[in-house]
């Protein structure tokens, strides 16, 4: 991860400490938070141990649905296994890494897997609670339990979420490129948990809102805490040729 330094700053400096979230987000996080549960809450009130689900998810299911044996089924099950929840933890834990080895700071690295297993945890409760049946099409593929919320989609944009978050707090270069191939990362795995059958759009949207709730929350406190102090930062190490 390349971040932006100053290279007359000593490697054994102590420095400011970036806040996670800055700028007009900052001010208008709280808002966005409440949204993003509200939005959580209203669905699932609507499919409460719901067995089906409604016409409009029937409706994109059936329009999205990739049958057993077609070629987009393929490519579509590739994509849901690199967006497993357990992937996207892993992911997560070595970008934390990756904080830790540019920053040696503890709450900063901390945040990504954090923010994604939390994501995780919140998810699998929910999904107890709410106790919405998968679609009909599951069963072809052996895939039982609860609905609602998408693990894949809550895990996938908690990771996205995540690592745009660090991208833009500490200056990485190619930010940009960060924050769009992780957003086509998730809307490729919510995609494939819909085509799959395995799950509802509602789902999916539950599971990105979720996602965006927690990391929001998680950057707010998290990023608090770190820059509440000046903590021992450590420069990158240039390279000479």
């Amino acid at each position: 991860m390349a971040v932006d330094h100053d290279s007359s700053t000593p490697p054994d400096a102590t420095l400011e400490v970036p806040p996670l979230v800055g700028g007009r987000l900052r001010r208008f996080a709280p808002v966005v938070i409440a949204v993003e549960v509200g939005l959580v809450l209203m669905l699932a009130v609507l499919v409460w141990h719901a067995t089906k689900g409604g016409w409009f998810d029937r409706a994109v299911g059936e329009r999205l649905y990739a049958p057993p044996g077609s070629v987009p089924r393929v490519s579509f099950t590739l994509i849901s296994v690199l967006g497993l929840p357990a992937v996207a933890m892993a992911s997560a834990v070595g970008i934390g890494l990756a904080v830790w080895r540019r920053m040696r700071n503890v709450l900063m690295a901390l945040f990504p897997p954090a923010a994604v297993i939390l994501s995780v945890i919140l998810e699998s409760i929910v999904k107890v609670l709410v106790s919405r049946a998968r679609p009909d099409t599951a069963l072809l593929v052996h895939v039982h339990g609860r609905s609602f919320p998408s693990g894949h989609a809550t895990a996938t944009t908690a990771l996205a979420l995540t690592a745009a978050v660090l991208a833009y707090a500490l200056r990485v270069h190619h930010r940009r490129l960060v924050l769009v191939a992780g957003a086509a990362y998730a809307l490729a795995v919510c995609l494939a948990r819909i085509a799959l059958g395995v799950h509802y759009l509602t789902d999916v949207v539950a599971g990105a809102a979720l996602a965006g709730a927690v990391v929001l929350s998680a950057a707010l406190v998290l990023g608090h805490l770190a820059t509440a102090r000046r903590w021992p930062h450590r420069a990158p190490v240039t390279r000479v040729g």
